[in-house]
């Protein structure tokens, strides 16, 4: 494949998982990168045109998730007289899901979110994108 393959996975215990199962997967003599691989990176090249990119951590933070990048007003929108509970996939009486959350909230209401709080996980994506086409070029 000529196009780079980006996994994003958020920077918390389920990501750390996706990174092992990748780290376990693949031989060691393919492997893209022999270090010791940290999630403060910006981005991992797994092999060939797989990278892995993780959410980025917040100031002071050891995780973070997806929508930990939305702003406190778009966190915080209530849907049907409910709010939005992240730790959870389902709704309750009194919350909606990350599934609503998208929908409702981020789908319905893009023209108008604040979305700066991206900036740093494109500032990410775009790193991949010119490193994976500068080894193309290099490997021509």
């Amino acid at each position: 494949m000529k196009e780079p393959v980006i996994l994003l996975v958020d920077n918390d215990k389920a990501g750390k998982e996706v990174l092992g199962a990748i780290h376990n997967n693949i031989s060691r003599k393919d492997r893209k990168t022999k270090n010791k691989i940290d999630n403060m990176q910006p981005y991992i090249h797994v092999y060939r045109n797989l990278y892995l990119v993780f959410t980025p951590l917040q100031e002071g933070k050891t995780e973070s998730q997806i929508e930990d990048l939305f702003d406190t007003s778009t966190l915080n929108m209530e849907i049907e007289g409910k709010r939005f509970n992240r730790s959870d996939d389902k709704a309750t009486a009194t919350t909606y899901s990350k599934a609503v959350f998208a929908r409702k909230v981020v789908e319905e209401n893009s023209s108008s979110i604040n979305f700066e709080g991206f900036i740093p996980l494109l500032d990410r994506l775009m790193k991949v994108i010119e490193s994976h086409y500068a080894q193309r070029k290099e490997n021509r």
